[in-house]
């Protein structure tokens, strides 16, 4: 009685509604027949079937291989689907970053083990006369961490009238390690989500969801996975697993996603375990004999992250450069960011626990501070040192930017890491015209953020509205709970339909789709007007990132920092006659860089202008 009234009173503290909870009716399955639990909120009752395996357990030789799809004689088996299954083993989470309406598996205990390739199913209760959509949420926060039973699709699932769905996968070292061999092949975690969604398609008829409306949605690391699986060779034609996705805060571009040289982490690892790395397939068979805990223990010492590769099977290439040349599923999509997508550097820092924390709380960053923290974030993004890509960045960032130190350091982390990367991933869809595409920007700060108040709408923010998240609370401000359902109305109007609108009959507002002649976005916030209808702020950003910077990344601009001579900053190159010092070349050349950046931008903001300009005469010939 005392330990129950103490669990009672912890939940309270939390200001987190309980829920009443009972048996919900059978569903037979391909895993078995599943007896789940069905939760009463105040938008009505809903069944949940949680720790449904869609995939044998991943044990022994199993490891690092590609998920088995369950025996049939699973089927007959009667199953306890009222509670989690564990977590797939990863490196521990930080619990200050996360959000307390991100629940915990298993009443706030989560479990971890190689036996985690679960999915859980939440569904509106009672007799359904419609086959409902259904939403498959992939969880991920980095490739090294992932844990579905966070979200809680409750909400969604009861005020958007839709099934959702979420997924556990391998991730880290169990999900990503590679020997580029069918020993190891690597992106596993990729394999497991893909079985899922073949277990869906199989079985989410019984549940009264529809298998021709799938729309994958996720954020950041779920995200880019949906974006490669977009691009997979294994997801076309007849093979092709959903019909729409949401990508929130993620793409899978870039060195900083994709290992190119995955033998190296694979290696060391075998060193720190004592396998023999001379013979592939035997050091595989070694580690697969390691107890995973342990195995799991010695990858933290590898510097090199466990990360998704191009292996020609799953992927053929990076997902940007598959879709700007139209080889992508035909699907339509929703993309957003919030407005402080900057924000996941300063997690990164506090869980460095690095002085430079500190340091952007109380806004003290000094330019010295800012030059560093560019060259520290350029050498994670393209995984080099290239000091003329340093001095073109920081040179943007520090002198053109007309903000704090601070909002400087936030807007380069989040348009290097997020904003262009999804823009510029907008931009090559409609190019290419075999998709309708939405855009949105989530700009609130919620009003019970855990981040600094200089944060406004901070990665993952949009997330927690997405999923309803905020009627966990005792008391729910009106204007947050009518935001939050603006925002499942729109995802589960695009998910039933591809097209988002209405969002609300109260504002009547439509959010048009994002084109090549109009990059037109929509602001998610809790004051919605026919002003939240805008065009892209991130023109320049995107024009700096994708034209400049990229090229700069060439081998025409390698080949002159790699020349001999620029070592040595106080010898002299003779150019039309006179003798100038490398430094002084260097200079020059960021300076012409960044000029014909200016103008660039200029230019095409002078020929879209006179483009629509044009284009309103002819309509109303005038």
């Amino acid at each position: 009685m005392v330990v129950s009234l103490i669990i009672w009173l912890f939940w309270l503290t939390l200001g987190v509604r309980s829920v009443m909870i009972k048996i919900t009716p059978q569903v037979t399955t391909t895993s078995g027949k599943l007896l789940g639990r069905s939760v009463n909120t105040q938008f009505g009752p809903v069944d949940q079937y949680l720790g449904i395996p869609y995939a044998k357990a991943p044990l022994g030789n199993l490891r690092f291989q590609p998920p088995r799809p369950i025996d049939k004689e699973e089927a007959h088996i009667t199953r306890d689907a009222s509670k989690f299954g564990p977590i797939c083993l990863q490196p521990p989470h930080i619990k200050e970053v996360i959000s307390p309406l991100l629940q915990t598996s298993n009443s706030g205990q989560s479990t971890a083990s190689e036996d985690c390739l679960t999915l859980n199913i939440y569904k509106p209760a009672g007799k359904q006369l419609d086959i409902l959509p259904v939403m498959v949420w992939l969880p991920g926060e980095g490739f090294d961490y992932a844990d579905a039973s966070q979200f809680d699709g409750t909400f969604l699932a009861t005020l958007g009238n839709v099934i959702v769905v979420t997924i556990n996968y391998r991730v880290s070292v169990f999900g990503f390690l590679s020997t580029l061999t069918p020993e190891a092949p690597g992106n596993i975690g990729f394999l497991d989500q893909r079985l899922a969604l073949q277990w869906i398609q199989e079985n989410i008829c019984q549940f009264h969801g529809n298998p021709n409306k799938i729309t994958f949605f996720g954020r950041f690391t779920g995200s880019m996975s949906i974006s490669a699986h977009m691009v997979s060779p294994l997801n076309k034609g007849d093979n092709q697993l959903f019909h729409r996705v949401i990508l929130q805060s993620g793409i899978a571009t870039g060195q900083w996603i994709f290992d190119r040289d995955p033998l190296n982490a694979t290696k060391q690892l075998a060193e720190a375990t004592d396998c023999d790395f001379t013979a592939l397939d035997t050091m595989v068979s070694c580690l697969q004999q390691i107890p995973a805990e342990t195995l799991l223990t010695k990858s933290f010492v590898i510097p090199q992250r466990w990360r998704p590769i191009i292996d020609g099977h799953f992927l053929t290439e990076d997902p940007l450069s598959s879709v700007s040349k139209g080889q992508h599923a035909a699907v339509d999509v929703i993309l957003g960011v919030n407005s402080d997508e900057g924000s996941l550097c300063l997690l990164s820092l506090f869980a460095q626990k690095s002085a430079f924390y500190q340091k952007i709380l109380d806004g003290k960053l000094t330019d010295e501070d800012l030059s560093y923290l560019i060259k520290s974030g350029l050498k994670d993004f393209v995984k080099k040192t290239d000091h003329s890509l340093n001095k073109l960045v920081a040179h943007e960032y520090q002198h053109f930017k007309n903000t704090s130190l601070r909002d400087r350091y936030m807007d380069f982390c989040g348009n290097m890491y997020i904003k262009t990367q999804t823009e510029e991933f907008a931009r090559q869809l409609v190019k290419n015209g075999n998709s309708k595409v939405f855009m949105y920007e989530f700009s609130h700060r919620p009003s019970f953020s855990i981040h600094p108040d200089f944060i406004q709408a901070a990665h993952g923010d949009d997330v927690l509205f997405t999923f309803g998240l905020v009627h966990q609370l005792s008391h729910v401000r009106s204007e947050e709970a009518n935001l939050t359902k603006r925002v499942i109305a729109a995802f589960s109007n695009f998910a039933n339909t591809g097209n988002p609108n209405p969002i609300d009959d109260e504002v009547k507002l439509q959010w048009p789709e994002f084109s090549s002649s109009k990059h037109l976005i929509l602001e998610f916030s809790v004051n919605m007007t026919e002003d939240s209808i805008r065009h892209s702020k991130y023109e320049k950003d995107v024009a700096f990132w994708y034209n400049v910077v990229n090229w700069l990344k060439d081998d025409t601009f390698a080949t002159l920092t790699s020349l001999s001579v620029l070592n040595n900053k106080s010898s002299k190159i003779s150019i039309l006659g006179s003798n100038m010092r490398v430094k002084m070349v260097e200079n020059i050349l960021v300076g012409l860089i960044i000029a014909v950046v200016i103008l660039s931008v200029g230019l095409l903001t002078s020929l879209r202008y006179i483009f629509v300009h044009h284009k309103y005469k002819q309509f109303f010939n005038v």
